[in-house]
């Protein structure tokens, strides 16, 4: 039987290059290990079935697996250049053998050690591109919303404050009461120490979330304030209030 350049004798149990006329006699591990591969050639051969083959001349103080390692690389070493083509190890199955080398295909880019052509790369480069293009056309890029309701407040020092109402909405009138009532008792603050307030509103007009923000030496300052009512119209925000919970100060 062929295998690559070296032909395999079964009877004589003999492997002979034929290329350079020298040969090898097998040994009885070597021999079962080939006879095995070949009468399988092409199919993958699992680990324990070659070790059952050798099981009769394992020595006592080699395990199998380490018996058919060795066997493996001495019946490489026979076969010689093309060997690593021509006994193929399948990762956690066994062993495959081929009667000719079968080359494995490689391409530009699974080797740090080839370059590419100028045609690779610019090929490579549009390829880049176009899907950064793709992958920034799905990416949703972010958008400033403005304010439904936008005033300014008077500030302790003499600073304006800016207070800014978010409904959700793109045109919400029904809003215009709420804000106006909110207002009318921020106004009423002897001492407002806030630089900016940013309110949201929900469409039911029963919760209102607010952000404060206040900048000094200290720092920037954030407060949070949440507020639930059945009717914020009807609602009397007073000062003693709105110094409860920080507004005014």
């Amino acid at each position: 039987m062929q295998i690559g350049a070296c032909w395999f004798n079964a009877q004589e149990q003999v492997l002979v290059d034929s290329a350079s006329g020298r040969s090898w006699l097998l040994s009885a591990d070597e021999f079962q290990i080939l006879s095995l591969l070949s009468a399988q050639r092409g199919k993958v051969v699992s680990r324990l079935e070659l070790q059952q083959a050798i099981r009769p001349q394992l020595k006592l103080s080699m395990r199998a697996d380490d018996l058919l390692n060795s066997t493996i690389r001495r019946l490489r070493l026979f076969l010689g250049d093309d060997a690593a083509h021509l006994l193929v190890n399948v990762a956690n199955q066994g062993f495959i053998l081929y009667a000719t080398p079968r080359k494995q295909s490689r391409t530009e880019l699974n080797s740090p050690l080839l370059k590419l052509g100028m045609p690779q790369f610019m090929l490579l480069m549009l390829l880049t591109l176009a899907t950064l293009f793709w992958v920034g056309s799905r990416i949703s890029h972010p958008t400033s919303i403005a304010p439904n309701y936008a005033t300014q407040l008077p500030m302790h020092n003499g600073d304006l404050s800016e207070i800014q109402f978010y409904t959700g909405q793109p045109t919400d009138h029904s809003m215009k009461p709420l804000v106006d009532h909110f207002l009318a008792q921020v106004s009423a603050c002897a001492v407002f120490p806030w630089q900016s307030i940013a309110a949201t509103i929900s469409t039911d007009q029963k919760f209102v979330s607010l952000v404060l923000k206040n900048e000094d030496a200290d720092g920037l300052r954030f407060e949070t304030i949440k507020m639930m009512s059945e009717d914020f119209n009807a609602d009397v925000i007073d000062e003693l209030w709105l110094k409860m919970v920080g507004i005014c100060a």
